[in-house]
């Protein structure tokens, strides 16, 4: 059977008793945003533990439901179902710390696909409400928002368990401003690796002080020899030249303002993708290296690494 059956060239698809309908109406729109929400939360079970990866799994069966629901056939969601959100809420909720302002997303790849999920979850709901007059069931326009309530919430929770061990450097050990303490480097590795799990690569981080000089690094369980130099070497480049890893590259290319500044300092200058210069109120104080993904994934960990630093160092 082919996919493709071209009786949607004329800009119409059909619903539930052969119903055709142009492919902007509202209730294609809402078809098309939960199909959207089932894909965004798929995305969240890779960088998930099973515990939420179960629950997850139900809310994309339930995705299911409600989309043929719409489109005219008979399925709904229970109250009990609504009931259930509520409960894991609750559950949630009440291993987090309350909070005192608006949350940026991007702190792991897990909280922050689950934030996107969540904004998904939301526009569905304005869609679903656009449809009241057409008589939606209730328990849909309830279940879509309780879920990206829920969604919040499990957000903020990854975060939660998958920051809880960095514990932060207190400023009593920061004796003058810049100053990366062994404890702090060693507590920005711990992100490193925290990120690097869940992206299901094993890595080497380094740390390097202002002038380049090792401080610390650590080389996950599987992750290759050859990494551990190479990080060295990143958080080196990024601390002396006081930029990513990623721009020396592209300022070293022939005819380039840093053209052959490989060869210098003992060919120890890397010039693709994993090392960040650390900042602390927009000064240097050291460089992040990554190595054992792809350059991209190596520069993505490192990056996260240097947003965090100033967090780190100030937190008690």
């Amino acid at each position: 059977m082919k996919i493709y059956t071209r009786t949607g060239d004329d800009g119409t698809t059909s619903i539930a008793k052969n119903i055709r309908l142009p492919k902007d109406d509202i209730r294609i729109e809402l078809l098309g945003s939960l199909d959207e929400l089932n894909s965004a939360l798929g995305i969240v079970k890779l960088y998930v533990n099973e515990e939420i990866k179960n629950i997850i799994e139900e809310f994309q069966r339930d995705m299911l439901n409600i989309g043929a629901n719409i489109a005219g056939f008979d399925k709904n969601i229970s109250p009990e179902k609504i009931t259930y959100i509520e409960d894991l809420i609750d559950k949630y909720q009440q291993e987090l710390s309350p909070q005192t302002g608006f949350i940026i997303p991007g702190k792991t790849f897990g909280s922050t696909y689950m934030d996107f999920a969540r904004t998904i979850a939301r526009k569905a709901e304005r869609k679903a409400v656009a449809l009241k007059k057409d008589g939606i069931k209730p328990e849909i326009l309830k279940y879509l928002n309780r879920l990206s309530d829920l969604l919040y919430i499990l957000a903020r929770y990854i975060d939660h368990i998958s920051l809880s061990d960095v514990v932060y450097a207190n400023k009593k050990d920061n004796k003058r401003n810049g100053y990366l303490s062994l404890d702090v480097a060693l507590k920005l590795i711990m992100v490193s690796q925290v990120l690097a799990r869940e992206m299901g690569i094993p890595i080497v981080s380094a740390i390097a002080d202002e002038a380049g000089n090792l401080i610390a690094f650590q080389r996950m369980d599987g992750a290759m020899i050859a990494s551990i130099n190479i990080a060295i070497d990143k958080a080196y480049s990024a601390s002396i030249l006081k930029m990513s890893t990623e721009e020396i590259g592209s300022l070293a290319q022939p005819g380039g303002p840093l053209y052959g500044i490989n060869t210098t300092n003992d060919h120890r200058i890397i010039t693709f993708g994993g090392g960040y210069p650390l900042k602390n109120k927009e000064v240097v104080i050291g460089g992040v290296g990554i190595s054992g993904g792809t350059a991209e994934q190596d520069s993505q960990i490192a990056k996260a690494v240097a947003l965090s630093c100033e967090e780190v160092m100030k937190g008690g």
